[in-house]
């Protein structure tokens, strides 16, 4: 039976995100964030106001933000964490699904006519654009998830070091 994974290694879910403690000031903490991000270490940061920061996570093909709220405590502050999906892609990939499928009829009838004989174009073309959305667009989403979910893991341990901070 293998041990439990320490709470530092184990993989953050996207909906619960466990918050970081840290011994130093949220300005202190902001400052390495900030000098992080100049190193290159922490993409798409960017500080919002004096008390929380936005960094990138890669969820390909649907990124998301990581949004982290500081808090101060009587020795440090903690960072919460949570997250919010990114809609350019999802809605550039809805558009794109909806612009393409009546073309393509009229692009299949130019190509194969169904004066020739045979049934309407749409009739076959439809359910073969169709069908297969509810089979892909799940797939696309746990592949999303499951990247997102890394790059979490990934983001949160260079936080919490940047930081000299530990999981709460």
């Amino acid at each position: 039976m293998s041990p439990a994974p320490d709470a530092q290694t184990a993989a953050p879910s996207l909906s619960t995100i466990p918050s970081v403690r840290s011994q130093r000031s949220i300005a202190e903490c902001l400052r390495a964030l900030d000098q992080l991000s100049r190193k290159g270490k922490l993409p798409g940061y960017e500080p919002r106001g004096s008390d929380a920061f936005k960094v990138s996570l890669f969820g390909e093909p649907f990124d998301r933000d990581l949004i982290g709220s500081m808090k101060s405590l009587a020795n440090g502050c903690e960072i919460s964490f949570q997250t919010s999906l990114r809609m350019k892609a999802p809605l550039i990939l809805a558009i794109s699904i909806i612009v393409s499928i009546w073309p393509g009829v009229e692009l299949m009838d130019a190509l194969i006519p169904a004066s020739w004989g045979w049934i309407d174009t749409w009739m076959w073309y439809m359910p073969l654009m169709i069908v297969p959305l509810p089979i892909f667009l799940p797939v696309m989403w746990r592949k999303s998830n499951k990247a997102a979910a890394d790059h979490l893991g990934e983001q949160l341990e260079r936080i919490r070091t940047a930081v000299d901070g530990r999981t709460a």
